[in-house]
C-alpha cells in the first residue's frame, strides 16, 4: 500500500517510467538476462518478441498440445500456425522427440514451456534450433526464480534461448495483477521489440538519452507496463 501511494503522490502512473525502470534492472540481476522490458501481460510479450522475429504467414511454430490459449493466440495473432507437439507425462512439458518428427520447410520457431516451473529439456531444443536454423522462445510464465543447471551452467529459465518471458499475472508467486516481462539477450532483436513495444517509436532510446527527440519508426503496439502496478512488483520482487 505504501508503495502504491508513493506512486500515485510522486505522479509516477504511466508507463515505462522511474519505477518500471528500477524493476527491470531488478529482474536483470534475479534473471542473468540481457535486456528486460516489463509489459501489461506474458501475452504481451509473446506477441512483441514473435513480431520482432518476423515470424509471420506461412510459418510454422512448434508448442505444447498442453499449454494456456495465451501461447497459441499469439501465434494465430501474427498469422503462423501452431503445431502441437506431445508431451512427456513426467514432466508435463513438450516432448522434444515427438517436435523433431514436426520440423518442417515451414518451421520457423521452437516454442517450449517451462510448466509449473520444471525446467523443459532446453539443451535439446537448443541444439534442434541449430541445425535446423530455427528460433528459440521458452514460455516461462511460471518460472520466477526457476534456474537449470549448476556452478557456471546454473541459469535462469527463459534466458537459455533467443527469447523468453515471465508472467507477473494475479495467479503467480509473485504478481502485480496483471504483468509480464520479455528476456532478451540479443540486442538487435531487443531494439526490435522495444519499437514494436513503444507503438512503432524510438521512445525507450529517447529516454536513455541516445536520441533528442522520439518519432514513429515503424509499426507496434502499446505494450507498456503501468509504473503504478510496477511499484506493487516492486515490493514482489523484494520479497522474493
Amino acid at each position: 500500500e505504501r508503495a502504491i501511494l508513493k506512486a500515485l503522490r510522486s505522479g509516477a502512473t504511466g508507463g515505462n517510467g522511474p519505477i518500471t525502470g528500477r524493476v527491470a534492472e531488478r529482474l536483470k540481476e534475479m534473471t542473468g538476462a540481457k535486456y528486460v522490458m516489463l509489459m501489461p501481460s506474458a501475452t504481451s510479450a509473446m506477441e512483441v518478441a514473435l513480431i520482432a522475429a518476423g515470424v509471420g504467414p506461412g510459418d510454422e511454430v512448434l508448442m505444447p498440445s498442453f499449454a494456456f490459449v495465451s501461447q497459441a493466440n499469439v501465434i494465430l495473432s501474427c498469422g503462423a500456425k501452431p503445431i502441437f507437439c506431445d508431451i512427456d507425462p513426467a514432466t508435463m512439458n513438450m516432448c522434444p522427440k515427438d517436435a523433431a518428427r514436426r520440423i518442417t520447410k515451414k518451421t520457423k520457431l521452437l516454442f517450449p514451456v517451462h510448466y509449473a516451473g520444471m525446467p523443459a529439456k532446453i539443451s535439446v531444443y537448443k541444439k534442434l534450433a541449430k541445425e535446423h536454423g530455427l528460433l528459440l522462445f521458452e514460455d516461462a510464465a511460471q518460472c520466477l526464480l526457476s534456474f537449470q543447471g549448476s556452478g557456471p551452467r546454473k541459469r535462469h529459465l527463459g534466458t537459455f534461448g533467443d527469447a523468453g518471458c515471465l508472467s507477473f499475472h494475479v495467479t503467480k508467486n509473485a504478481g502485480c495483477g496483471e504483468g509480464g516481462a520479455l528476456l532478451v539477450n540479443d540486442r538487435k532483436l531487443a531494439e526490435a521489440c522495444e519499437i514494436i513495444q513503444e507503438k512503432g517509436t524510438n521512445r525507450s532510446a529517447f529516454l536513455r538519452g541516445q536520441v533528442d527527440k522520439y518519432t514513429w519508426v515503424g509499426p507496434g503496439g502499446s505494450h507498456i507496463l503501468s509504473d503504478l502496478l510496477s511499484s506493487l512488483l516492486e515490493v514482489q520482487l523484494k520479497r522474493a
